[in-house]
């Protein structure tokens, strides 16, 4: 592992200190929890862009998933 120094306020420190003595991690671990939750946010949240790109680019056509649809059938076990 590589140690960086960060910057932090002082309410943000006594959080991370608390939460750490609480869940009996240190705050290194606090720390690297919440960015590693940052940067998956960051990604699924530029996923979500990258579709909604790509749907306004071709959109689905009204009809588009019509014989898919109609190609299911449910089967109900009562009958």
């Amino acid at each position: 592992m590589i140690t960086i120094s960060i910057t932090v306020d002082e309410s943000l420190l006594t959080a991370i200190d608390r939460v750490a003595r609480d869940s009996k991690r240190t705050r290194s671990d606090i720390c690297r929890l919440a960015l590693r939750k940052f940067l998956r946010s960051q990604r699924e949240a530029l996923a979500v862009r990258e579709e909604q790109e790509a749907y306004r680019a071709h959109p689905v056509a009204p009809d588009e998933f019509d014989s898919l649809i109609a190609g299911q059938s449910i089967n109900d076990p009562e009958e």
